[in-house]
């Protein structure tokens, strides 16, 4: 918390929004097994976290850059995650609800954040466990009420990353990781 601000800094923050831009691959979507290099351009991207309401909105347009069955055109796409909830919105606003696994999904990826992690700290039903000294850096695990994450910072406290375990049905077991 220290090297976030302290306590009452973090627990004042209401919003966090992450722009940008950015390179996204496609594991396990490729249209041809030797070409595991497709990937997309984002441009622009803009993730706000509502960190009041635990609520997430992600905004981004993507252009295939390989021969895609969409099309090459770039493709405007607004995620959300309110609660157990996730939707997106089409161009003209209109919502649609997503089921499947969307809504954990979005879940954790709006935790990959090691501001997001700080408040989850001031929660009563967070638990800190396994701390320990890796060479340089510190590790210690975090079991907040949608599953563990592990905060890695640097020898004065600063975050350099938020992971976690999934289990994704094309790769197996992956480490999600947030790099700060």
């Amino acid at each position: 918390m220290r090297a976030m601000g302290g306590q009452d800094r973090v627990a004042a923050a209401k919003t966090l929004a992450i722009e940008g831009t950015k390179t996204e691959y496609n594991p396990g979507q490729d249209l041809k097994p030797d070409q595991h290099d497709q990937t997309f351009a984002v441009d622009p991207y803009r993730r706000t976290l509502d960190l009041a309401s635990a609520r997430q909105r992600v905004q981004q347009r993507r252009t295939p850059q390989f021969p895609y069955y969409q099309g090459q055109q770039p493709q405007e796409q607004i995620q959300v995650l309110d609660g157990a909830v996730a939707f997106n919105l089409n161009p003209s606003g209109q919502a649609t609800r997503v089921g499947g696994d969307a809504a954990a999904d979005r879940r954790l990826e709006y935790w990959h954040h090691p501001l997001t992690i700080a408040r989850a700290l001031l929660q009563p039903a967070t638990r800190v466990t396994s701390v320990q000294t890796l060479g340089m850096t510190r590790q210690a695990e975090i079991a907040t009420p949608d599953r563990t994450f592990v905060l890695t910072t640097d020898a004065t406290g600063q975050p350099l990353s938020v992971a976690s375990r999934v289990a994704h049905p094309n790769l197996g077991d992956e480490i999600g990781r947030a790099h700060v």
